[in-house]
């Protein structure tokens, strides 16, 4: 008989054939059958691609509890992207006392005039789990603010103010951290970076040092960061050790976190990728950027992540300079670092003679666009293939796209596959606005095109759900109405805003716009913007935008983050208000983790599943947490139509075998056929232990009782010999 086997990592693909229950040995080794499926006799193989999974942050539960009024706390909490359509149900305790239990949503009111402390716990078929750390109220109200908030100290450095914050789990306890540059008032001082944990604990501080004084937005020193659109440094766990790095782009006489300085004389323009220690700031390891357009002077840009081979992590940073007074060349590289040496994956180059044929932005957005599972990297107006920088289209070339300050891309329309994208347009020839279009093939589905001169800058445009009587979301920027996924206007009025933020913040699924420290939510019937809150009290470090906002802490709704106006903190305000929707948090969607990770010109979160009016229940994402031991590696791989799976002659397994059931699942129990006495664990992609039990020289059945979701199934033998296997229940 013909064994197939797939590598996960490989996106192999498996061959189709039948075979009899009576030609397979009784006896036989892993190498030659490692799976039967077994109840009317008949073993079917089918043709099925698997995509790897890639390693995400392995989060906490990011509790909150929020002094909402005299007589209310509002706690909050995160559902783990693997739990998430496990039946994973949740208690919730004040003090030690349970009180709220099985609860299906990750939020709960709890009417009481006395603050405590409050902890969450997970019930995994039916047995509750460990509990998270406890969390005590928060009742702080800053300045005039009538919403509670999270204060987060920070260092208040003379003469100098915080921007733009990213984040990541630095202390790899579960919880986000921040890193932030601070920027001198006085124009001659270099520009510094610092890190602190998620409760206000300075880390360390870097100097950019001399190459950072120049802090011209167009062409600044080769070490500026943070000015005008280009941010040139990130946040992420690059090695998958559970502790994220820091990754900027240096030159010379930049002073690291430990003391230490990097120094290359030779030449000023030299930019280099470096690697720092998240709760160090020292120097892990660095890479020289090529010298490509070096002639024209350093680099400024765009720095983000993607998971180009889908499974880790490389850093990509889209960089231009300007040729004299004229147009700019563009220089997109990937690297990655695993714990090692830094690695160049690819250079992409545009010389500035180019732009027009493959026209950028503001920013970049990193996302798997043709759903091979591996991410492609987005400068706005063309699509680089984030395997190996070749250019997948360009929206000029298939629908007359320039340049623009702000795009998304998302699933915006859940009747079609895939996602799309929205564009805005400045000075295109063509009068183009804005353009709609599939974000695989780069084909243009709507436009609006004002030919009329003079030629506009639209400057801001925006993509939500705005209206729940249109399938699908909408978009708008400064032209004559909202638009929806048809082409046709839902709107002739205009919200009273800038179309510059979409956010999840009320409880429903509807996108609500943040914009200039104002919150608001379009009303469809009166064709209106309700105010919903307005912040104050806080800096603007950007144009009209907070440093940070996302889903950083409680359930799937997003925060805001202000810096305080007294620079002595930063101001996290998050959601109060119940939701009745089950979401996993945001954080473990790859997408929307990935547009946490870069600046530019800010730009609105986008996840890769539809999230509006009318969704369907996402997908569990197709993810592994970083330093979690789950098997990997190559898998023996049968799918099967039929209910029952057995796994048979364990005893006479190779030792490195393993086995994954995927992606037609059992739907009832699963059959285990050992020689001998054995015990077995199943644990769900959390490590969650959700079934326990042994038998001996006999098939016994397992699973019965387990919710759809994918499983780790440990049998170990009575000579002490333990198997690993990858089971999916649907």
């Amino acid at each position: 008989m013909n064994q197939t086997s797939t590598s996960i990592n490989e996106h192999d693909q498996l061959c189709s054939a039948d075979l009899a229950i009576n030609q397979i040995p009784q006896r036989v080794s892993a190498a030659k059958r490692i799976l039967f499926l077994a109840l009317t006799g008949i073993l079917l193989l089918t043709s099925i691609t698997t995509q790897a999974q890639r390693k995400m942050e392995n989060l906490g539960r990011g509790t909150v509890a929020m002094r909402k009024d005299a007589d209310e706390v509002f706690v909050s909490w995160r559902i783990l992207g693997l739990e998430f359509n496990a039946g994973v149900k949740y208690n919730l305790y004040r003090g030690t006392t349970l009180i709220a239990s099985n609860l299906n949503v990750s939020n709960f009111t709890d009417v009481i005039t006395t603050n405590s402390t409050y902890q969450v716990a997970p019930v995994v078929g039916g047995v509750v789990q460990a509990k998270s750390p406890t969390v005590a109220v928060t009742t702080t109200i800053h300045g005039t603010n009538t919403l509670p908030c999270l204060k987060v100290p920070i260092r208040n450095t003379a003469g100098y103010t915080p921007k733009f914050i990213f984040t990541g789990d630095l202390d790899g306890n579960g919880e986000l951290d921040f890193v932030f540059t601070k920027q001198p008032d006085d124009p001659a001082k270099t520009i510094l970076l610092e890190a602190y944990t998620s409760k206000g604990v300075f880390l360390w501080q870097a100097d950019m040092g001399p190459n950072s004084v120049n802090k011209y937005n167009i062409e600044p020193g080769s070490s500026t960061l943070d000015r005008g659109h280009g941010d040139n440094f990130t946040v992420y766990d690059l090695n998958s050790d559970g502790k994220a790095e820091v990754i900027v782009r240096i030159a010379n006489g930049v002073k690291f976190g430990d003391g230490t300085t990097f120094t290359y004389a030779a030449d000023n323009n030299r930019q280099f990728i470096s690697i720092l220690n998240g709760m160090t700031g020292a120097q892990l390891a660095y890479k020289s950027v090529p010298t490509n357009f070096l002639s024209d002077g350093p680099m400024n840009g765009h720095m983000g992540i993607a998971y180009i081979d889908g499974v880790n992590p490389s850093v990509i940073w889209e960089s231009k300079n300007r040729v004299g007074d004229g147009d700019f060349n563009q220089m997109i590289t990937a690297y990655t670092w695993l714990g090692g040496n830094v690695s160049l994956n690819w250079t992409r180059l545009r010389p500035a003679a180019g732009s027009n044929a493959w026209p950028d932005g503001h920013q970049i957005r990193c996302v798997d666009v043709n759903g091979d599972g591996k991410d492609d990297v987005l400068p706005m107006g063309h699509v680089i293939n984030g395997t190996n920088g070749t250019v997948l289209y360009s929206l000029n070339a298939t629908g007359g796209v320039v340049h623009g300050d702000r795009f998304q891309v998302g699933d915006f329309d859940p009747s079609r596959p895939g996602l799309e994208g929205y564009n805005i347009q400045q000075n295109n020839p063509t009068g183009m606005a804005w353009s709609y279009y599939d974000a695989k093939t780069g084909q243009i589905l709507k436009k609006q095109t004002i030919p009329a001169p003079p030629l506009v800058d639209y400057g801001r445009g925006l993509a939500g759900d705005f209206d729940p009587t249109v399938a699908g979301w909408e978009f708008w920027t400064f032209t004559d109405g909202m638009y929806n996924i048809n082409g046709s206007k839902t709107s002739t009025a205009m919200p009273a805003s800038y179309p510059n933020m979409k956010i999840w913040w009320d409880g429903d699924v509807l996108s609500e716009n943040l914009d200039n420290g104002k919150l608001s939510k379009w009303d469809h019937v009166g064709d209106f913007e309700n105010r919903l809150y307005t912040f104050k009290n806080y800096i603007d470090v950007g144009a009209n935008v907070p440093g940070l906002y996302g889903d950083i802490l409680g359930d799937w709704r997003e925060e805001i983050v202000y810096l305080a106006d007294d620079k002595n903190s930063l101001l996290i305000f998050t959601p109060i208000t119940p939701t009745s929707t089950r979401l996993y948090t945001l954080l473990h969607n790859p997408e929307y983790r990935l547009c946490l990770t870069s600046r530019g010109y800010y730009a609105s979160t986008m996840t890769d599943f539809y999230l509006g009016n009318g969704m369907a229940t996402p997908p569990t994402p197709n993810i592994v947490y970083a330093n979690r031991t789950t098997p990997t590696g190559t898998f023996q791989t049968a799918a099967s139509n039929e209910s029952v799976l057995s796994l048979a002659n364990l005893t006479d397994l190779e030792s490195n075998s393993e086995m994954v059931v995927y992606p037609n699942p059992s739907s009832a129990a699963f059959k285990v056929t050992v020689g001998g006495s054995f015990d077995y664990v199943i644990y769900d992609q959390a490590g969650n232990k959700v079934e326990a039990g042994n038998g001996s020289n006999s098939s016994t059945q397992i699973g019965a009782s387990l919710k759809p979701a994918i499983y780790i199934l440990n049998v170990t033998t009575s000579v002490g010999e333990t198997k690993k296997y990858k089971l999916i229940k649907q």
